[in-house]
């Protein structure tokens, strides 16, 4: 069985409609390549995160103003300008 190097554990709980996060990372500090690795987890996961509420916005603001057929080819010609750069 492999051994883990690292553990993140993030939960997420709402109160009165206020949501707290509560996170816990433990990585092996003397592996310096598993650190790095969960920490580009984390970046990768965190900017996941940053893209889909970004599209969430943008329709929410552009809703009933341009149809969403051209909503949809203006956030994947700006995903894929912002790929290629």
């Amino acid at each position: 069985m492999k051994k883990p190097v690292a553990e993140v554990n993030i939960k997420i709980s709402s109160e009165n409609g206020h949501y707290k996060a509560n996170t816990f990372v433990s990585i092996d500090s003397d592996d310096v390549e598993a650190t790095l690795a969960t920490l580009e987890a984390l970046g990768d996961l965190s900017g996941k995160i940053i893209n889909e509420k970004s599209k969430e916005l943008v329709k929410n603001i552009f809703e009933g103003i341009v149809p969403d057929d051209e909503l949809e080819k203006l956030i994947t010609d700006i995903e894929k300008t912002q790929c290629s750069h």
